[in-house]
């Protein structure tokens, strides 16, 4: 392996990320709770509303209901388990696998963000001036999503879903490019 581009057969790693909460103090002249209640049927015409959202939430009570006031909230971080392995299978042939995984519910709080559990698998070949990859990523948000990217010396493009968008209905759809370069 001394001879070769990429000196490692295994890398691996792991990290624990967004630990914690954050605390919101409440600005009452700013900030205002509601119910929301419109029957099945009608609707609510948005651009009834002006500058001032209270006035307009408060003169449709048959819509709005203003809840108590909230002096303070907790809004818990989206934890995550990030595990990754990269695995060279022969010279310049390599897979690598990542994991996402959410650490919290946050399912049943209003404020709090939701983390996507995500498996990505990328088979990819690394040579010297070229390389070339097709991330394969299992989502509970996107479901299934097939990409393809590529590295020509400095310069590298590609999408994680290039493929599913071309194959099927895709729920995702990005692009990216770039040069490398370094002192």
């Amino acid at each position: 392996l001394k001879n070769e581009n990429i000196p490692y057969l295994l890398k691996a790693s792991a990290a624990l990320l967004d630990l914690g909460s954050i605390n919101y103090s409440v600005i009452p002249k700013q900030t205002a709770g509601y119910t929301i209640n419109i029957p099945a049927g009608q609707s609510f015409d948005l651009s009834k509303f002006n500058d001032n959202y209270k006035d307009t939430l408060n003169k449709y009570t048959n819509y709005f209901t203003q809840t108590a006031p909230v002096s303070s909230y907790r809004v818990s971080l989206p934890r995550t388990l990030q595990i990754g392995v990269d695995y060279r299978a022969v010279k310049n042939v390599f897979i690598a696998a990542n994991a996402q995984l959410a650490m919290s519910n946050n399912e049943t709080k209003a404020y709090n963000p939701k983390a996507v559990n995500a498996i990505t698998v990328t088979p990819r070949y690394e040579g010297k001036l070229f390389a070339a990859y097709v991330p394969i990523n299992f989502s509970n948000l996107t479901k299934t999503s097939i990409g393809f990217g590529f590295r020509a010396g400095p310069l590298y493009a590609g999408s994680s879903s290039l493929i599913s968008m071309m194959i099927s209905n895709s729920k995702q759809m990005d692009v990216y490019f770039g040069f490398r370069f370094g002192f």
